[in-house]
Parts: structure tokens; C-alpha cells; sequence
């Protein structure tokens, strides 16, 4: 059996992540199969494009309820970029559109007060959540990473949490913070591309495989 199951809904662009995973040495099967996702160890759920595009094709191949069901089956799950938004209540991209509702909270645009440009791209630094000291920094998804590091973004919208505790680490651009990784206990999510971020992207895979 793979190591890990990624979730292949038309929406992502999964070479870049198979290849960070085979330089893991993880093995990985990419399936829209809903039988071998129910059946999986670990599922990641990538994604790139539009919300509504990637809720409809998760709705086409019958995925919804099986992602929702694995998400209360206590094994981890990943869920990155448009992945992570995804996991959302709701986004408002082109219109409003309902999520998987996994972890609560919404999906906004980017609205700069400061001329930064959208979308938010390259490298950015996550952060410790504004109001927590440095001892929340223990999810093992952080393990042998500090506050600081630098992540490789493209979005345009931005999640928000509605409980801090959902929260696991923040990222600033625009004259605003957002959640850059977020969790619901066995269920994460991270804004940037780990798959394109070098060693310390590769680092963050390995901590969600070894959970």
C-alpha cells in the first residue's frame, strides 16, 4: 500500500509534488479513486485554479463525502494552496461559493493597503500567530522549523480561521495577516507550495508523513 494517497481532481499540478515526494523516498499513488482514497493511510489534497472550479470537480467525481468522512477517520490530511482553502466553510472568489467545511472559517481576497501586489506571490516567512508566545510553536507539523522561514506562495485569496486555535502559524503581506498553516486535529492545511520550496519545503512534507 503508498505511503500516501494524493487526491488528483483536475485541479492541481501534482508533477512538482510527485517529484518532491519521491525525493523523500515516500511512496505515493495519485488516484481520484474513491475506494483507494477511503482506504488510504495519508491523503494530501493539492490544488491550483479557482474555488468553484475545485468543488465541482470534487462534487463530479464523488469526493466530497468521502474526504469529509476521512477527515473523521483520525488519519492525516493535507490539504495545499487551493487544497487548504478548500477545507474551508466558504470562499468568495468570482461569487460565494460553500466548502468542505472541515475547518471553520472563510476564504477572502486580498484587498492591499500598502500597493503590494496581487496575487501574492513568492517567498514569504511563517510567523508565530500574533498574541501567542513562543511555546504554541509544538505542532509536530513544525518540527525542526522556526518561526521565520520562507515558503513559496501564489494565491490570491486568504484564509481566516474563526478559532485561534485552528491557527498554527501566519504570514504577512498587504498590510494584513493570514493563516499560512492551519489544523483541526487530524486535518492540515498550508497556503504555500512545500513541494516548491527547497529543503525546508521538503522538511514540512516529511513532518506530515511522520505524523
Amino acid at each position: 500500500m503508498s505511503e500516501v494517497v494524493v487526491v488528483d481532481y483536475g485541479c492541481g499540478n501534482i508533477q512538482s509534488l510527485e517529484r518532491a515526494l519521491k525525493r523523500l523516498d515516500i511512496s505515493s499513488e495519485y488516484t481520484s479513486n474513491t475506494e483507494k482514497i477511503k482506504q488510504a493511510q495519508k491523503i494530501i489534497l493539492p490544488g491550483v485554479g479557482s474555488y468553484s472550479t475545485g468543488m465541482i470537480r470534487l462534487k463530479k467525481i464523488g469526493l466530497i463525502e468521502v474526504i469529509k468522512e476521512f477527515s473523521n477517520s483520525g488519519k492525516p490530511l493535507l490539504g495545499i494552496c487551493l487544497g487548504m482553502q478548500l477545507l474551508l466553510d466558504f470562499s468568495e472568489e468570482f461569487g460565494n461559493h460553500k466548502g468542505l467545511g472541515i475547518i471553520h472559517g472563510s476564504v477572502t481576497k486580498f484587498k492591499p493597503n500598502d500597493g503590494s501586489k496581487v496575487p501574492h506571490t513568492g517567498w514569504n516567512s511563517i510567523e508565530l500567530p500574533q498574541g501567542k508566545e513562543i511555546d504554541y510553536w509544538n505542532d509536530p507539523i513544525l518540527n525542526e522549523i522556526s518561526p521565520g522561514k520562507d515558503y513559496y506562495f501564489v494565491h490570491s485569496y486568504m484564509v481566516r480561521v474563526n478559532q485561534a486555535l485552528n491557527n498554527v502559524a501566519e504570514t504577512a503581506y498587504g498590510g494584513t495577516r493570514f493563516s499560512s498553516i492551519i489544523r483541526n486535529g487530524n486535518v492540515y492545511g498550508c497556503q504555500f507550495h512545500p513541494e516548491k520550496s527547497g529543503a525546508i519545503g521538503s522538511k514540512f512534507l516529511e513532518n506530515f508523513i511522520n505524523i
